[in-house]
Parts: C-alpha cells; sequence; structure tokens
C-alpha cells in the first residue's frame, strides 16, 4: 500500500515541472506485459550514457520479467516522455558496469548482486 502511494507520488512529480526536485536518476518505465497486455508503470533510478538508459531493480519485483526479450518500453525522464526498447542484460554485461561504475547506482548494483537485475533503455531518436 505504501509502495502504491509512493510510487504515484513519484510519477506525478516526474510529470509535473517540479521533476528536476527528483534529480535525473529517476524516471517512470512503462512496459506491456507479455501475456496480458496490461501496461505497467513504476518508478526505478537510472543512470543515463548517451542514448541508452541503465536501470536496477530488485529481482522480486516482477515488471522487469517482460524485458527479457527486447520490447517497446516508454519513459518519463526530466519532464520528458520517450519511447525506446527494453531488455535485460546479462549481470557481467561489460558496457553496463562501465557505465554504473562510480555512480551511486554502481555501488547499489555491487551491494545486492543477486537479488538485482540490470536492463538496459536504447533510447529512439527524438
Amino acid at each position: 500500500m505504501l509502495r502504491s502511494i509512493g510510487n504515484r507520488l513519484v510519477r506525478g512529480l516526474l510529470a509535473s515541472p517540479l521533476h528536476g526536485l527528483l534529480g535525473a536518476g529517476i524516471l517512470v518505465i512503462t512496459v506491456t506485459g507479455r501475456r496480458s497486455g496490461k501496461r505497467y508503470s513504476t518508478p526505478v533510478q537510472c543512470v543515463a550514457r548517451g542514448n541508452s538508459l541503465f536501470i536496477l531493480s530488485h529481482r522480486a519485483r516482477t515488471w522487469w520479467r517482460n524485458l527479457r526479450q527486447p520490447a517497446p518500453v516508454e519513459v518519463l525522464h526530466r519532464g520528458r516522455h520517450l519511447r525506446g526498447t527494453g531488455r535485460v542484460l546479462a549481470s557481467d554485461d561489460t558496457d553496463a558496469l562501465e557505465a554504473l561504475r562510480g555512480t551511486m547506482l554502481g555501488k547499489v548494483a555491487e551491494r545486492r548482486g543477486v537479488d538485482s537485475v540490470l536492463l538496459r533503455v536504447d533510447l529512439e531518436a527524438a
């Protein structure tokens, strides 16, 4: 219940002119269920590198499972609605690990280890 309320608050803030209060490392990702077709939107932490966003999620969450195969996603990042392709990465993906190195999210990834899932969203050109 509290997570649901917090997620709604973060989604609302990211969609508002006050999105800068949350910083550049937070976005809302929207994925579509492979079987259900239902859309799931969840706030996550990210690191932006070029035209890619690297995301770390708890393995216990389920939304990321829809990206085991590359799939279209929508993100709300820095007040902008963007489209891209999301995918789950191998835990030893060198590009992702390099992108996360030296960031707060990289430190979280090191601590969590097997309890986390690493994802990449390649954004479409504007």
